[in-house]
């Protein structure tokens, strides 16, 4: 396993690769990895199960009502793309099943 890293024994365990597909890592970071190590822990599922919910959510937000579809609007077009007005929605509908 990767000295300063995250124990993926039961990552790979459950994974179940061909054997020797992780035989050798090549790992350019190795800060990340350490730093992955200490995020993965007890004490931070919390924090993850939050922000998992949200990009759920963020990634969901089209599809939902129309409370949540002006709420991503408001803060990821207006707030930080500065986007003054939400298209209609027939508009995004059309974008999106002609594949634009």
């Amino acid at each position: 396993m990767l000295p300063q890293g995250p124990d993926l024994r039961r990552w790979l365990a459950t994974l179940d690769p061909p054997a020797g597909a992780f035989d050798e890592i090549v790992l350019r970071q190795p800060s990340f990895s350490a730093g992955l190590a200490s995020l993965l822990t007890s004490e931070h599922v919390l924090a993850w199960r939050d922000w998992l919910c949200w990009r759920i959510i963020h990634s969901a937000a089209r599809y939902l009502s129309e409370a949540f579809v002006q709420e991503d609007f408001d803060f990821y077009g207006r707030i930080l793309s500065g986007t003054p007005q939400l298209r209609e929605r027939w508009s995004g509908v059309s974008r999106w099943s002609s594949g634009r």
